[in-house]
């Protein structure tokens, strides 16, 4: 694919994701280059997030309390965890939008939903870097891009896992995404038992 057509797909993804998630299904990629763009767009994203955190930071929270104002200095996760907390997550998604749509009678395979969920997150790093060079630039578009992302995302769920398992409504899809939330929010909850929630915090200065 060249950087052109690069471009026209992630623009494709924002505007019609339903042809855009026939296009990324057609290119037939490997299941092991797939593996790679799960990687790559994980490390890519963790990389954005750092920068975005080094040029934004998180500014102190006051609030009152009956003995006075209590500032709370929150320290963001370290890159690398969030690398890890991406990463997961984007596995876990994977999974269990296959095997959700399966069980609501879609026919969607694993190497497809490996295919687009890879795709999504190459889509919703570029926009991160796309926010973060507007919140330089001209803040107020930067917040306003946020929004926009967010709605692409779920847009482009919704309708990668429709097309995906060949739903005859987007309700099906719908559904589908929400149980898959679910599934993942207790996969994560399970992780974050393992490795423990100490790699960001909060300092409390009364």
């Amino acid at each position: 694919m060249t950087l052109s057509g690069f471009f026209q797909l992630v623009w494709e993804t924002i505007l019609d994701p339903a042809a855009a998630a026939h296009r990324v299904l057609a290119l037939n990629i490997s299941r092991e280059n797939l593996w790679l763009a799960v990687l790559l767009a994980t490390v890519l994203s963790a990389i954005a997030g750092g920068i975005s955190q080094a040029i934004v930071p998180v500014e102190p929270m006051v609030v009152e309390t009956v003995n006075g104002p209590v500032s709370m200095n929150m320290s963001p996760a370290s890159p690398m965890m969030q690398g890890i907390f991406v990463g997961a997550s984007l596995v876990l998604m994977i999974f269990a939008l296959y095997f959700t749509g399966q069980a609501l009678g879609g026919r969607g395979t694993f190497p497809g939903t490996l295919a687009l969920m890879a795709w999504l997150q190459i889509v919703m790093v570029a926009l991160q870097v796309a926010t973060l060079v507007l919140m330089l630039a001209v803040p107020l578009f930067g917040a306003i891009l946020v929004f926009v992302s967010f709605v692409v995302f779920l847009r482009g769920m919704a309708m990668f896992v429709k097309e995906l398992h060949g739903f005859d409504s987007l309700g099906r899809a719908i559904a589908t995404m929400i149980l898959a939330f679910l599934g993942v929010a207790v996969g994560l909850a399970i992780i974050l038992l393992f490795i423990g929630v100490g790699a960001g915090g909060a300092d409390i200065n009364v």
